[in-house]
């Protein structure tokens, strides 16, 4: 996994949407559902691209089988590269994203 160490997760996921609509649009869209719902429930970013991880190999089980391992090897990537995400996140440090912050919050 060290090759996946310099490429940013901003890069990589619109990539991999990209490539994921072209291989099944259905996972695709599932895929960001799953993302867009944790988004908005959390109003961060990250909570909507873990979860959006950890169920994609169970998307990818029931949506397109022959790529399962594939996208979980992606999903762990992801994971991975979300670790800092994650401690603030367990730490209740982790900030909402700007759109959904108070006018409070942008002072």
């Amino acid at each position: 996994l060290a090759v996946f160490r310099e490429f940013e997760p901003l890069l990589l996921v619109p990539i991999a949407f990209g490539a994921l609509l072209a291989i099944n649009w259905m996972l695709g869209l599932t895929a960001l559902a799953i993302v867009a719902a944790g988004l908005f429930i959390s109003k961060r970013m990250s909570v909507g691209s873990i979860l959006g991880a950890i169920t994609f190999p169970l998307v990818c089980y029931y949506l397109e089988p022959e790529f399962l391992y594939e996208g979980s090897l992606m999903a762990l990537i992801i994971l991975i590269k979300h670790r800092a995400n994650i401690g603030r996140l367990l730490r209740r440090e982790e900030p909402p994203m700007g759109i959904f912050k108070s006018k409070e919050d942008k002072k």
